[in-house]
């Protein structure tokens, strides 16, 4: 197959044909041929123009997985990394319980970026009122 090809490939067909795994083993990278326009653009910026993007400029480049499978450093945090922050510093009980709380919350949150300045104060108030509350109130449980 070529290029074009394996970027056409649907996600039912890439499971069709043996999985990402599979193509991994094989030494094509799937996420890269799918992008590979987003990470050339992502790769021609400075390290000023990276440090001047915006949340938005970083999501319609394709987000921060994106950035960082090209080795970028943006001056943002996804909300996956600052829950993972928060994990590594918890130290009441119930460790598998909070972390089943913190992966519900990630698997709807986590590649969307958050700005420095709002993280500390947004945490504080996400831990204490949404892990419990939140998946009540929007009728989860």
């Amino acid at each position: 197959m070529d290029l074009s090809q394996l970027a056409a490939l649907s996600e039912s067909d890439v499971e069709r044909m043996g999985g990402a795994t599979l193509f991994a083993h094989l030494g094509i990278d799937l996420f890269a041929i799918r992008n590979a326009s987003k990470l050339e653009a992502i790769n021609a910026l400075s390290k000023k123009e990276l440090l001047q993007l915006s949340p938005q400029d970083i999501e319609r480049m394709g987000g921060a997985e994106l950035f960082i499978k090209a080795g970028k450093r943006i001056r943002y945090k996804t909300f996956r990394e600052v829950c993972d922050e928060y994990l590594s510093r918890w130290n009441k009980k119930d460790y598998k319980g909070q972390m089943q709380r913190v992966d519900y919350w990630c698997r709807l949150f986590g590649d969307r970026i958050m700005l420095y300045n709002c993280i500390q104060t947004l945490f504080v108030v996400w831990c204490r009122i949404f892990f419990d509350q939140t998946r009540i109130f929007f009728g989860f449980e």
